[in-house]
């Protein structure tokens, strides 16, 4: 060792040892109190007096806290805590060293009493600093509340998409946070079933499982407290139930069906499910419907709902589809029929009056049956000699009912009469053929020739039975009006003389529209019509007829076109579309309505005028259709479609219908407003350039 340093190094221990020269250190013994110790100060000086700290606490209804008592003091040893007054409402544990090691702190536990109207309470505590005085008295305060339970929901149920009469089952799982047991009712809306009554104890958790099962489509939700007021302890679940199949419309009306001779329309039944569907069909006994029904998924199926050709009257009630729990209505609804007048008797439609004396009548009986669904108004048109015996004018005929027209032949002059009596009105006409001969027994070659008769509807028949005498029948004869000459025939119909047969000639059967016994009378001839016949009798509409509505122009086997629609339309074109009849025209005529002047009348009245250069095309479905080119755009046209049989007669007309072309082509607003953008840029520009060259020239 260093020589220089031993002195440093003896000094340095000595003044160690003279500064701990009151301690004793041995293995095990603790360290003593230095001579500043506060102990032998505290002799000399006296202890300090600590200052408690008044604290508050909070508490909850029958529970305990835990309360930390303070003393202010320089003291650094433990000071020694005592309760001075109790409080009257809950009890003190034993007083406990604070946890921090703290000599001027110390822990005690407050439990209340349980009391829910006493939650304030009170007690004070005293610190004392080894046998110095003892503190003030510290106050604590105590404020309590009342014990509540806290329900949470930790996790929410789920559903599945479901059809009706499906269930499914969700999980809730609850926790209750609160300071209280909970124990509640709980009402769940319908179609929801879950546990009617809900018990956690405190922190407990719970798991429980919320069903449903929809018998009807539709969206349903559930937002419920379990426990009132608490929003931690709402529920909310949304379940969507779709139906499996959907029939529409709600509402199907059935129309009359001319051809099938019943009332007649259709549903559509929509399978919206993945899995096919077997249904079947509930309704009336009137109502004529498949009753089983097997869909695809997702497919839609057409059903048709018809009532028996015979089933005529008015009609409502209800189809259901049902695939339980799942039932579909649809409210299906007829009007009656129309009528339908039906010629009982004569069966072969002929009646023959036969020979009758001068001065004598007779009469024949004409049954009516109405075969609609609603009453038929008929019109007696007499034709003198035949004349009706009735009082009234008309007759009506109740559904299902027949009526009798008795009509009489009370002719006027000897010769030999024939003629088509019609009957009609709104259910259609029955036409009979009549003929009788009057005989003058003085002249007995008086009954070879028959006085000229005017009415158009006059025919050659058959002579036959006779009659008894009716003065009514006579009265009626003398009020009748001669009826109004028809209008000329065209070209197409041309007259010959009729011959009389002879021995050598053998009669050949014609069809003749009117001739006589002596064989005087011309007969006419009815020859096929051609286009310009059609256009020629087109014109007559300006008198308020047409071609079709007169009885020699009308085909016998021909039914009106259904169904006239447009499937297209352009600007100068349209495409009209129909059903064609039953049996087949030799070809169609389309018409368009023009006002023409009467000069008769001065009125602006209808004409219809035939459509050129078009061909009829055969479309999907059967249906006809044929385009109409050179139409003027924006303008409003009606149409209508007539059938020509063999023999160049025309059908009855089809439905008409309006349809306008589309309205000519016009630049749109934007492209005006870029144009003038345009020539105002350009004149900018230019502008611009002559001011440059004007700046440098």
């Amino acid at each position: 060792m260093n020589a220089r340093l031993f002195p440093l190094i003896l000094c340095l221990m000595l003044g160690a040892t003279a500064l701990r020269a009151d301690v004793k250190i041995r293995p095990g013994d603790k360290p003593k109190e230095s001579t500043k110790d506060f102990i032998k100060d505290a002799k000399k000086n006296g202890y300090p007096t600590p200052e408690p700290r008044d604290r508050t606490f909070a508490f909850t209804e029958g529970l305990s806290v835990d309360i930390e008592l303070e003393v202010a003091t320089s003291y650094l040893g433990a000071v020694k805590f005592t309760i001075r007054d109790l409080p009257q409402h809950g009890r003190l544990s034993e007083i406990r060293s604070h946890p921090s090691g703290e000599g001027n702190k110390a822990m005690i536990t407050y439990t209340h009493g349980g009391d829910a109207e006493q939650l304030t309470d009170r007690f004070t505590f005293q610190g004392k600093v080894g046998d110095g005085n003892t503190s003030s008295p510290g106050t604590i305060t105590l404020f309590g509340k009342r014990s509540e339970p806290k329900l949470e929901v930790l996790e929410a149920p789920q559903f599945r998409r479901l059809q009706p009469g499906e269930q499914d089952a969700g999980r809730i799982v609850l926790l209750n946070s609160g300071t209280a047991p909970f124990k509640g009712e709980i009402r769940w809306p319908e179609p929801f079933i879950g546990p009617p009554q809900v018990e956690l104890a405190i922190n407990e958790k719970q798991t429980f499982l919320l069903m449903i099962k929809p018998m009807k489509p539709g969206a349903y939700r559930v937002s419920q407290e379990l426990q009132p007021g608490v929003a931690s302890s709402k529920v909310q679940a949304y379940v969507e139930c779709v139906q499996p199949f959907v029939a529409q419309p709600s509402s199907v009306a059935l129309l009359y069906d001319p051809v099938a001779g019943n009332r007649s329309g259709v549903a559509r039944v929509s399978n919206a499910s993945d899995a096919p569907l077997e249904l079947t069909v509930d309704c009336a006994q009137r109502v004529k419907v498949a009753r089983k029904l097997s869909i695809p998924p997702k497919t839609t199926q057409d059903v048709k709902i018809e009532l028996d050709a015979a089933d005529v009257l008015s009609f409502r009630g209800e189809v259901w589809f049902v695939q339980e729990p799942h039932r579909e209505k649809i409210v299906v609804q007829a009007e009656p029929e129309p009528p339908q007048i039906k010629l009982e008797s004569p069966a072969n439609g002929k009646i023959d009056f036969g020979k009758l004396e001068k001065g004598k009548s007779g009469e024949a009986r004409i049954s009516l049956f109405n075969a609609g669904g609603a009453a038929a108004i008929l019109k007696l048109t007499n034709v003198p000699p035949f004349v009706a015996t009735a009082a009234s004018a008309s007759v009506i005929i109740e559904p299902g009912k027949s009526h009798s027209v008795v009509v009489g032949f009370i002719p006027e002059q000897p010769g030999t009469y024939n003629a088509n009596y019609v009957i009609g009105g709104n259910a259609g006409k029955v036409e009979v053929a009549l003929t009788g001969t009057m005989f003058d027994p003085k002249r007995p070659n008086a009954g070879t020739t028959a006085p000229a008769i005017s009415n158009p509807n006059l025919v050659p028949t058959k002579a036959a039975t006779s009659a008894a005498n009716d003065p009514r029948s006579k009265a009626a004869a003398a009020k009748a009006k001669p009826t109004t000459p028809p209008p000329a025939l065209p070209a197409s119909l041309s007259i010959v003389p009729a011959k009389r047969a002879t021995a050598t000639e053998p009669t050949k059967a014609k069809p003749e529209a009117a001739s006589t016994s002596h064989g005087g009378t011309p007969k006419v001839a009815f020859s096929e019509m051609s286009k310009s016949d059609v256009v020629m009798f087109g014109r007559l509409a300006t008198f308020g007829f047409g071609a079709e509505s007169l009885p020699q122009f009308q085909s016998k086997i021909l039914d009106p076109v259904t169904s006239i629609g447009v499937s297209e339309a352009g600007r100068d074109y349209l495409v009209l579309t129909w059903t064609p009849p039953k049996v087949e025209p030799k070809e169609y005529l389309v018409q368009t309505s023009s006002l023409v002047p009467n000069k008769t009348t001065g009125l602006l009245l209808k004409s219809w005028k035939n459509v050129e250069g078009w061909k009829p095309v055969v479309g999907p479905g059967g249906t006809m259709a044929g385009k109409i080119e050179g139409l003027s755009p924006g303008m409003e046209y009606e149409w209508r479609v007539l059938g020509v049989d063999h023999e160049g007669k025309l059908s009855q007309s089809s439905d008409l219908i309006r349809v306008s072309t589309m309205p000519p082509f016009e630049m749109p607003f934007w492209f005006w407003v870029f144009i003038l953008g345009a020539a105002l840029a350009a004149g900018v520009i230019i502008y611009r350039r002559v001011q440059a060259q004007r700046a440098l020239g």
